[in-house]
């Protein structure tokens, strides 16, 4: 049989050490673990990676091989991707965190339920929000997204629908959520609220708005076989949905905006 000269080497060099320790096996374990602990940074971890971990490092390191090989442009795109992304991520979340923190010392901290904080159920609504927080840029956004999170701290009440509002707060515009606070407070005989000169919009702007809001099923249209109404979004009407989005937004930001 022939032998393998890498194997041999190894056995040759395991003697030496053996007679090195006298013969004693336990003693030269001892080194062993010694010189594994010197040079723990050379060693490969044993330890598991999660399939989500493996697929999320795997897919990057295909994306960057794949723009890697761009011409050009591909070092670039790299950087914008992974680098940049990364690092707009964290400055969004120091400045949410900022925001916070300037909302909180307006509080009063005996209204604050701490043991809300150690909730399950808040440690999950506190990812829900700085997965957020980290996605948008606009600053007035991260604005009510802290002050929701302050309001939370007061008040621990959490709604089947808290992960729809949050994705609202954030896609919806300001004179949205005007046009469903007027609706909210707005009598049968009031109707200046339906009109587009009412919010100082044109015509074309507010009933996109307003389809707009009918699509995420926050309003509905209500003038079917009315009599006055001649045109489609004409009589619109808040929905169930529409009145529990602007009480969450007031009772949750009530004391903080």
């Amino acid at each position: 049989m022939k032998l393998d000269p890498i194997v041999e080497e190894i056995h040759q060099t395991r003697q030496k050490l053996l007679e090195e320790c006298g013969g004693d096996l336990s003693q030269l374990m001892e080194r062993f673990k010694a010189a594994e602990i010197q040079d723990r940074g050379r060693l490969v971890s044993t330890i598991p990676l999660s399939k989500k971990t493996y697929v999320m490092k795997t897919t990057e390191s295909v994306v960057r091989g794949i723009f890697g090989a761009i011409p050009t442009i591909g070092t670039a795109l790299n950087e914008a991707i992974f680098d940049c992304r990364a690092r707009l991520k964290q400055e969004r979340l120091e400045k949410f965190v900022e925001e916070l923190a300037g909302i909180l010392q307006t509080l009063e901290s005996d209204k604050i339920d701490t043991a809300y904080i150690q909730s399950e159920e808040f440690v999950d609504f506190l990812e829900d929000v700085l997965i957020r927080a980290a996605k948008t840029r606009a600053e007035e956004k991260r604005r009510k997204l802290a002050a929701v999170l302050a309001g939370r701290l007061q008040h621990a009440k959490s709604t089947p629908f808290d992960d729809r509002f949050l994705d609202l707060l954030l896609s919806l515009t300001e004179v949205q959520v005007r046009i469903l606070d007027e609706h909210l407070r707005a009598t049968d005989e009031s109707n200046d609220h339906r009109q587009p000169s009412y919010y100082d919009l044109l015509d074309s702007d507010y009933y996109f708005l307003v389809q707009d809001l009918i699509s995420k099923a926050l309003l509905y249209d209500n003038g079917m076989n009315r009599l006055g109404a001649t045109r489609p979004f004409q009589i619109v009407e808040i929905t169930a949905l529409g009145r529990a989005f602007i009480r969450f937004l007031e009772k949750n930001t009530a004391h903080a905006l």
